[in-house]
């Protein structure tokens, strides 16, 4: 069997055979690797073509429509502020963006931005009578339409609140207004202002209803627990204080039950009037 090997490789019959398998295997692998870079190279090109597409001067925004009627906000001054938020064009423009600047309006609760084929924003825009005025701490002077900060429409409120702290507090300050805004209207309060220190101490100041007819009166609250002490609060002035609403002055809710109040007659007083407290926390 050696001797016949070694014979057909002199004649060259093994020699042609080993090669035609070496060129069969390299036409198999690259039959196999064309496809890849074919959908490769498709796939660039693609990208490239809409790349080119997204930044070119095409599918430009040539409108921007409001298409609910406005009593509240004026109907200008949305279109303004959508084309100055406006980036890109027609199929990349950041729909987002432009609902977050008109929210910050006032009196625009909600806003919402389509696409409209080929060149056109429909804006939809859920209105609010209801805002607050927010105070950043120790910065005084005029306060702009940047600082208002739009309320459920559903609050009816006959006195816009003022909601007062450091700016790293703003988004804490609206949300813990909403929370305790429910239980102390139910109770026949009006939060005329909500304030945090830079300290955490937070402190509301309230008028019962009607609001005309009453005195406002602090209610020192401290550091925690802020939503569970309102409406510890409005519990108990439903029961117990609404009647003499009045000669409220200062309502002390730093305790771990119950709280102080200091009336009027007693302002020039250190005393407080104790109802159910244990160990005062702040």
């Amino acid at each position: 069997m050696t001797d016949l090997r070694a014979n057909m490789s002199k004649m060259g019959i093994g020699g042609s055979a080993q090669r035609m398998d070496n060129e069969s295997a390299d036409t198999g692998v690259a039959r196999r690797t064309w496809p890849i870079f074919a959908g490769f190279i498709v796939l660039i090109a693609l990208a490239l073509g809409v790349d080119r597409v997204v930044r070119s001067g095409y599918f430009t925004i040539q409108r921007v429509e409001v298409m609910t009627s406005l009593d509240v906000v004026d109907r200008g001054m949305v279109e303004r502020a959508a084309w100055r938020s406006l980036t890109g064009n027609y199929l990349n423009v950041d729909l987002r963006r432009i609902e977050t600047k008109l929210e910050r309006l006032p009196g625009v609760y909600q806003s919402v931005v389509r696409r409209v084929w080929p060149d056109t924003l429909a804006i939809e825009i859920n209105e609010t009578h209801a805002r607050a005025e927010y105070r950043e701490w120790g910065v005084a002077g005029a306060v702009s339409s940047a600082r208002f900060i739009n309320l459920p429409p559903e609050y009816m409120l006959e006195v816009p609140p003022v909601l007062e702290g450091p700016a790293p507090y703003q988004n804490v300050l609206a949300e813990t207004f909403r929370s305790i805004l429910v239980p102390l209207t139910a109770a026949g309060l009006l939060p005329q202002r909500l304030s945090v220190s830079p300290a955490g101490r937070w402190e509301m100041e309230l008028i019962a209803k009607p609001a005309s007819s009453r005195p406002a009166f602090r209610v020192l609250l401290g550091r925690e627990d802020i939503q569970q002490k309102v409406a510890r609060f409005a519990d108990s002035y439903q029961s117990a204080l609404a009647s003499r609403a009045g000669f409220i002055s200062r309502v002390d809710m730093r305790y771990a039950n119950g709280f102080a109040v200091r009336w009027i007659d007693d302002a020039n007083q250190e005393g407080y009037q104790l109802a159910s407290l244990t160990t005062r926390q702040d």
